[in-house]
């Protein structure tokens, strides 16, 4: 018999963990398409889902000893925003209070602003875009 009220299930929806990155989770996300043994000390976090890392951010140390902030996500990362900003505390908590540099992505229209937001102030331009940096 039907009592005519309608129930609609809610999908439970899967948690996005943030941990370390290991070497093997970087080849992964970019596909084996870069060297990172280039890079001498790295400290990276990873936003995994249902076992697979879909961002990836955290900081690494350039030839000329310059610490560099980056982050980078999949489209399954971009639609949740929640998680998008706790994965963004994590970097940022990784980071402490050390002096940083950061490059705004040309192809991320937002990434101007949001580097403005965690405390980065514009310093240049140089090939790869728009050049940041967070004071100690």
């Amino acid at each position: 018999m039907d009592s005519g009220v309608r129930t609609t299930a809610r999908k439970a929806e899967s948690t996005v963990a943030i941990r370390p990155a290991s070497l093997d989770d970087l080849r992964r996300f970019y596909s084996g398409s870069e060297d990172f043994r280039q890079y001498h000390t790295m400290r990276i976090l990873a936003a995994e889902l249902d076992g697979e890392v879909i961002g990836i951010g955290g900081y690494y140390f350039d030839a000329n000893g310059n610490r560099i902030a980056f982050s980078d996500m999949w489209p399954k990362m971009r639609v949740r925003r929640k998680d998008i900003v706790r994965s963004l505390r994590a970097i940022m908590a990784l980071i402490g209070d050390k002096h940083v540099f950061a490059v705004a992505n040309p192809q991320e229209p937002k990434a101007e602003r949001l580097l403005a937001r965690l405390g980065f102030e514009h310093i240049g331009t140089d090939s790869s875009g728009e050049v940041y940096q967070r004071k100690a």
